[in-house]
């Protein structure tokens, strides 16, 4: 019995043809990690959003640690989250030597635990 590991071809008919072209393309170049198709994406996405810098990540807790390094998070610092953040975003934080202080944010200044002052 053959067990498929994935179904490239289901996966890339299911985005429509150019999208699906487009990711065809890079992986069959070998070029997606750190190479032309990256640098035109954050190219693009400078142009676009006016931004003279832009950094591609391949997940949510990665922009996570590039923005707390950016900021100059020091260990030790705490890092204010929502209550119902996801574990992913918090990892970073912890990993970076800071403390997660969950609040429960509220919807009006009643039902938070944030001093709004």
């Amino acid at each position: 019995m053959k067990v498929s590991f994935s179904n490239h071809s289901r996966t890339l008919s299911s985005f429509g043809p150019l999208v699906g072209n487009l990711i065809e393309q890079v992986a069959c170049s070998g070029g997606f990690i750190l190479k032309r198709a990256v640098s035109e994406l954050e190219a693009e996405a400078s142009r676009q959003f006016g931004y003279s810098n832009v950094i591609a990540v391949s997940n949510p807790a990665d922009a996570m640690t590039i923005v707390l390094r950016a900021l100059g998070l020091a260990a030790g610092s705490q890092v204010l989250y929502s209550a119902l953040a996801p574990a992913h975003l918090v990892f970073p934080a912890v990993s970076l030597g800071a403390a997660p202080v969950f609040v429960d944010e509220g919807y009006d200044q009643e039902q938070s635990s944030l001093d709004w002052e």
